[in-house]
């Protein structure tokens, strides 16, 4: 555990992890007061569970809100059996410290990749721009307790355990992160790129113990029909991708959609092939890019990550897994010194808005929608992409003797 390291070292790490949890906990005895501690995702976990345990049906099923259908592998139920046992009061209160934990620890690893100081002023400015970037999209994890800490905490997981050339241990992490959101498939290629065929081929032997292990308590046509049924929500929860809107598909739709050009599934297929030539230009280019293993790692890992809302069509949540490569935006902002800074922190404030100041109670109900809902989303999670490989392409060498000295 990162965060517990962190805290005994960084008084400054210390205050902050103090100041969350007094701030959440506050948070969940206001959404007692005011009847909201339904923690809607942690409920279709945790009755989509008991339905397993029973052996009754699991997926098709509307778990507390119209919308909350689980979707999920059969394998993913499984860590939620301990709460799945205990009453809902109670397992909904263990599982949000577990999402205020995980939200410190994702925070933690942020702090040591980046060799951020354990005080100081830039120290305490990190803190301060690093949570506020987080503070729309964390409240909604508490708010809904969903997963996405946790999976951010896997990817740092496999992050380590590929700088270190653990091929078993990245294997375990990257097969967790597909059997509890496919959408991690985009990390595939990159290691395919960086030539991991060990970790591959581990992680298929993983994946396929993950999907037949359910077998051993469902039995063999039990399981099978699990998975039959997981296919189908997956299937049913898709939409075509050139109308969702934060994808870059539907941003592309939207913009020729003006212009009252018919568009069709053919946009998909033709953003699809300059994106991967994107990608492929990209790699080559950071070939060229001298850093730390684990520093590349993580630039790499956490830019593809961060692009999986842009590429794939997902909940708006799920723009929190942006985070950590936000970070290293921020940091380095912080920290280097160049001519286009400015233009960089203009760029930044602009996604900010969009990103974070999306609160109805802040910016209205119409201009909240036309954020998650019209694109802005999206565009402010795009510019989080570019600015980083701006940074370390153009900037490579101010990093490379920021991290040395």
């Amino acid at each position: 555990m990162e965060c517990y390291t962190l805290i005994r070292q960084s008084r400054v790490f210390a205050y902050f992890v103090c100041a969350f949890f007094a701030l959440a906990s506050a948070y969940y005895i206001l959404e007692m007061i005011n009847g909201r501690n339904q923690m809607a995702d942690f409920r279709v976990y945790y009755d989509a569970c008991n339905q397993f345990l029973e052996g009754a049906q699991v997926y098709g099923q509307s778990y507390g809100v119209s919308s909350g259908f689980y979707k999920y592998s059969p394998l993913a139920l499984i860590p939620f059996i301990p709460l799945a046992v205990l009453p809902y009061g109670i397992a909904s209160v263990i599982y949000y410290l577990l999402v205020m934990f995980f939200f410190v620890e994702v925070a933690a690893q942020i702090f040591r990749v980046l060799q951020v100081p354990e005080s100081g002023k830039k120290t305490v400015w990190f803190i301060i721009l690093l949570s506020l970037f987080a503070i729309d999209h964390i409240e909604r994890e508490l708010h809904l307790g969903n997963v996405n800490l946790f999976l951010l905490v896997l990817c740092f997981w496999l992050m380590r355990s590929l700088s270190l050339g653990a091929s078993f241990q990245s294997a375990i992490a990257l097969s967790m992160l597909l059997l509890f959101k496919p959408h991690f498939l985009v990390l595939v290629p990159l290691l395919l790129w960086r030539i991991r065929w060990k970790e591959l081929l581990y992680t298929a032997v993983f994946i396929t113990i993950g999907v037949l292990l359910p077998a051993v308590y469902t039995g063999w046509n039990g399981n099978l029909a699990l998975l039959h049924d997981w296919m189908s929500a997956i299937r049913e929860h898709n939409t075509a991708l050139e109308s969702s809107p934060n994808t870059i598909y539907g941003l592309i739709n939207s913009l020729i959609s003006v212009c009252s050009i018919p568009v069709k599934g053919w946009i998909v297929v033709l953003v699809g092939l300059v994106i991967t030539a994107i990608f492929a230009l990209l790699y080559l280019l950071n070939t060229r890019v001298v850093l730390p293993d684990k520093r590349r790692w993580y630039l790499e890992i956490f830019m593809v990550v961060a692009l999986i809302p842009n590429l794939t069509h997902t909940d708006t949540e799920h723009f929190i897994w942006s985070w950590p490569l936000i970070g290293f935006v921020v940091w380095n902002l912080l920290v280097l010194k160049y001519r286009w800074r400015p233009l960089y922190i203009i760029l930044m404030a602009l996604a900010f808005v969009p990103y974070v100041v999306n609160s109805p109670d802040i910016v209205g109900k119409e201009m909240m929608l036309l954020f998650d809902q019209g694109g802005g989303l999206g565009i402010s999670n795009l510019i989080f992409v570019i600015l980083s490989f701006l940074l370390v392409y153009f900037h490579r060498d101010e990093m490379k003797r920021q991290i040395q000295g």
